[in-house]
C-alpha cells in the first residue's frame, strides 16, 4: 500500500465521528502541556530523592528536542528533509485542526512525547504498557488528522529516544 493511500485510509477512518474530536484533543497543545505539568507534579510527589533528576531530565530532553528538531531539522535542513504534509500532498485528505506548512518529517509530537516517555519509563518501568498505548494513540491521531505519514510517526520516536539519552547523559556527566 502506498504511503498516501495509508494516510488517506487512516484519515477517513471514523471521519465525522467522535474519533475526530478525540484525535484533535490528543494532539492539542492544550491537552499535552497540562499533561506534561501533571506528569511533573506526579513525579515530584512519587519519585522520592530522584525527583529533581527525573524532572530535569524530562525538561532537558524537551529543550534538546526544541533546539534540534524545531531549530535545526525544521529550519536549517528544511530543503533536505522537506516532505509536504499529507493534506497538502493529497487533496482527498481532510486536515483536522490547525493547518501547518512545515515539513511532515519527522513528527515533532512523537519525538517530544517519546523523549519524555523514555525518561519516565527508565524510572517507572511498570508504566511502559500505558505509555506505549498513549504513544500509539498519538501516532494514530497525527496520521488521522492529516498531518503525518506512518514513516513520520515511526521516525519521530527514534529522534525522541536520542534526545532522552542525550539529556540523561548530559545530566549524569555534568
Amino acid at each position: 500500500m502506498k504511503t498516501n493511500e495509508l494516510a488517506l485510509k487512516v484519515n477517513k477512518f471514523g471521519q465525522g465521528t467522535w474519533i475526530d474530536q478525540f484525535s484533535l484533543v490528543l494532539s492539542s497543545i492544550y491537552f499535552l502541556v497540562p499533561l506534561y505539568l501533571l506528569v511533573n507534579i506526579l513525579v515530584f510527589i512519587l519519585a522520592g530523592p530522584k525527583r529533581f533528576f527525573i524532572i530535569l531530565a524530562m525538561f532537558l530532553a524537551l529543550v534538546i528536542h526544541t533546539v534540534v528538531h524545531e531549530g535545526i531539522i525544521k529550519r536549517l535542513f528544511r530543503k533536505i528533509f522537506f516532505i509536504p504534509r499529507p493534506y497538502v500532498a493529497d487533496p482527498r485528505i481532510k486536515p483536522i485542526g490547525q493547518k501547518h506548512s512545515d515539513s511532515s518529517f519527522p513528527s515533532g509530537h512523537m519525538s517530544s512525547l517519546t523523549a519524555v516517555s523514555v525518561v519516565i519509563v527508565l524510572f517507572f518501568p511498570y508504566l511502559w504498557p500505558l505509555i506505549v498505548v498513549f504513544l500509539v494513540l498519538v501516532g494514530f491521531s497525527r496520521i488521522h488528522n492529516g498531518y503525518h505519514y506512518l514513516i513520520d510517526v515511526i521516525c519521530g520516536p527514534l529522534f525522541g529516544i536520542v534526545y532522552a539519552c542525550l539529556a540523561l547523559w548530559m545530566i549524569s556527566n555534568f
